[in-house]
């Protein structure tokens, strides 16, 4: 992806430790999370949450990696 590039995550209830976890990933990437927006689902069937990461730096050039690797090797 392109600096200023937008990647739109809609997630789950999970969400919020899901992208704890992913912090150092972002980071590593050249994203950063810059808009966030939790959506109540009808009949109180839950929430949901839609999160908008922008590439504001390259990242690095072993990145993407091959086949396989994420599973071996995740970041």
């Amino acid at each position: 992806m392109e600096i200023g590039g937008r990647f739109y995550c809609y997630k789950g209830p999970e969400a919020k430790d899901e992208i704890a976890a992913a912090g150092a990933a972002l980071e590593l990437l050249g994203g950063a999370l810059v808009a966030e927006k939790a959506y109540g689902l009808p009949r109180k069937a839950g929430e949901r949450r839609l999160y908008i990461i922008e590439k504001v730096a390259p990242g690095s050039e072993k990145y993407p990696r091959r086949v396989g690797m994420p599973q071996k090797r995740p970041l």
